[in-house]
């Protein structure tokens, strides 16, 4: 059995706590601080710093109920700028939003100048979908910080989501003039672009993304969305195979190898192998349904007709599943039985032989 770990002495609990907490690990970090509040000899301003700076390594390390409680340790011993704007920050990560309001309109009344105070609380009333007061807490921010990039992309975000998309594009460029290398403004740029279909502006801008941060899934995912709207298949195929690579256990982006390849009829096997391993991912019924269409482009009749079988187990009202039933009951030689699913798919929706045409697929 392996010795516990010593305990940390106080000149290397002040270290990773205090003096050189920048160059420790988070959890070194909490460590220290922990050590420190234990041993009860703090002033009570040190006691505060340490709660402080406890918190803030708990907020990067995802421990928000513990980092809420530090913050509200350290204001309770000294009420102070720093410490509300965290604790709100705690807050917000929890969908306690009303609380990180209050918290920093007591941070703006300690410190009325600070703009970012300002445009955090416009960012907490965009999450609580407050989209005209985060665009006026946003644009006072602005005001009293036109370089505030983080103001500017927020602002974006609220522009964007209200669906005002020239004035969030506005935003989105400002933000990457001041900040070339603000990898979230590309990918929402890009993504106002798309909504516009402006496919060829949102391949740059994608093309950003994935250049700044090429192990970012989601950047190629959308590329490989506007990639397709340009017709410019292979490219994007390449791109939904490099996101689910990147994020294999993502069932969204599994389905997109796998229908991108159905609806442009090549590379089957891979297709239906994805379609697989989406289905190992999540079951649900969607993913089964389009397993099945996948095994009926691949000739795999047993396996297509279980898959819908399973659907209308489900749900006896889904006429897609009725017509794949139908066609794979045709390739095993059940005609009647597979005439008569067609025909019951078609009452339910006269436009599902239309849907499947579009894959590909023909009784």
């Amino acid at each position: 059995m392996a010795a516990p770990a010593a305990a940390l002495t106080r000149d290397e609990a002040v270290d990773h706590c205090i003096n050189k907490a920048n160059t420790y690990s988070y959890a070194q970090v909490v460590e220290g601080c922990t050590v420190l509040i234990e041993a009860g000899d703090l002033s009570s301003d040190g006691q505060a710093t340490a709660y402080l700076l406890r918190g803030t390594a708990r907020i990067e390390l995802r421990d928000f109920g513990g980092a809420e409680t530090d913050f509200t340790q350290s204001l309770a011993l000294e009420p102070q700028e720093n410490a509300y704007l965290a604790r709100s920050v705690a807050y917000r990560s929890q969908e306690k939003y009303d609380l990180a309001v209050s918290d920093l309109n007591k941070a703006f009344s300690l410190n009325p100048s600070n703009a970012l105070t300002v445009a955090e609380r416009g960012r907490v009333r965009h999450q609580q979908e407050d989209y005209a007061g985060a665009i006026k807490d946003l644009d006072l921010a602005i005001a009293m910080d036109p370089k505030l990039v983080s103001a500017l992309a927020w602002r974006g975000d609220a522009f964007m989501t209200s669906g005002q998309s020239d004035r969030a594009i506005a935003d989105y460029t400002r933000v990457v003039e001041l900040d070339p290398k603000y990898t979230d403004a590309f990918l929402n740029r890009g993504s106002v672009y798309a909504s516009q279909q402006k496919y060829a502006l949102a391949v740059a801008d994608f093309t950003q993304v994935v250049t700044l941060a090429p192990t970012y899934a989601e950047g190629f995912t959308e590329r490989g969305i506007s990639y397709w709207a340009l017709g410019e298949r292979v490219r994007a195929i390449a791109d939904h195979d490099r996101a689910a690579e990147l994020d294999p256990g993502d069932v969204i982006k599994h389905m997109a190898r796998c229908m991108r390849r159905i609806f442009a009829n090549i590379e089957l096997e891979t297709a239906y192998a994805a379609c697989t391993r989406a289905v190992e991912l999540r079951a649900a019924p969607e993913i089964v349904y389009f397993h099945g269409v996948a095994s009926l482009k691949t000739e795999r009749w047993a396996e297509a007709l279980a898959d819908f079988q399973d659907g209308l187990n489900r749900d006896k009202q889904r006429a897609g599943a009725y017509f794949g039933q139908g066609i794979a009951k045709l390739r095993l030689g059940q005609r009647e039985e597979g005439e008569a699913d067609i025909a019951r798919a078609e009452e339910l929706d006269p436009k599902v032989a239309e849907t499947y045409a579009t894959y590909g697929i023909t009784p």
